[in-house]
């Protein structure tokens, strides 16, 4: 990976990074991404980017073992070009919020329906907006979400396996004392088309908190708890997901 950044002037920042992938089966492939960010004016931040991608089947898609489908020795790399335009807005009372639309097209899309892996021919698409804010409430709570509608086709005209058209997570952070800092948060994830077998796999909501407890400036201890309501739901259809998960940990930085 070769990296290149240049300060046009002090409201203009330009990138440009190069790869170079170099496979036994499937040859030499460059790629490419350049970038800008644009400070229009106090508080006001545009982004764009444009980048060229390549992925080569993995041994698992190729030969892996046999589960519910078989791997597939034909299959092509993947292909892709993606284009993304965002703006970043800060406020005086500390809110900022960001938009982002993105598109991408990938040719010789890899997927995982009923019978294994296939190769969808032509190019597939995906495109969508995310949106973010993040709204401090004084010194210590702070309230954030982030929102993103995807909508993909493939080839043949159908939605990708497993991608769910809107997606949601809303979220507080708190800071209850100089130690003990807590969060929770609501994650929704919309229906998916699944091809095992060829159904909609349902939305679900799951929620989530922690606290911990900072022993020190590089440690702490925590309490997590994961689908904190139980909820039986499942991301991909016939594989079964956890219920109520309790963690207790120990971080440390060195």
């Amino acid at each position: 990976m070769r990296l290149v950044q240049y300060a046009v002037n002090a409201d203009l920042d330009l990138s440009a990074a190069l790869r170079v992938d170099d496979h036994s089966e499937f040859g030499t492939e460059p790629t490419g991404r350049l970038a800008l960010a644009w400070r229009a004016r106090d508080g006001t931040i545009v982004r764009a980017s444009l980048g060229t991608g390549f992925r080569a089947p993995s041994l698992n898609e190729l030969f892996g073992p046999v589960y519910f489908g078989t791997p597939n020795p034909d299959l092509d790399p993947e292909e892709s070009r993606s284009f993304e335009l965002g703006v970043e807005q800060s406020f005086v009372n500390g809110i900022t919020a960001e938009a982002t639309f993105f598109y991408t097209e990938i040719d010789n899309l890899i997927q995982y329906p009923v019978n294994g892996y296939e190769q969808v021919d032509g190019t597939s698409r995906s495109r969508g907006l995310e949106l973010a804010v993040n709204a401090p409430i004084g010194d210590r709570i702070a309230l954030f979400g982030n929102y993103t509608y995807t909508n993909t086709m493939d080839a043949d005209g159908d939605p990708f396996l497993r991608v769910a058209e809107n997606e949601v997570l809303l979220g507080l952070s708190a800071l209850l004392s100089d130690r003990v800092s807590a969060d929770v948060t609501l994650n929704f994830v919309g229906d998916r088309l699944d091809g095992f077998p060829q159904a909609t796999v349902k939305d679900y909501t799951l929620i989530n908190a922690s606290v911990s407890y900072a022993l020190t400036d590089q440690s702490s201890i925590y309490l997590r708890v994961e689908n904190l309501t139980d909820e039986e739901y499942q991301t991909a259809a016939g594989f079964g997901t956890s219920d109520r998960a309790v963690f207790v940990g120990l971080r440390a930085a060195f």
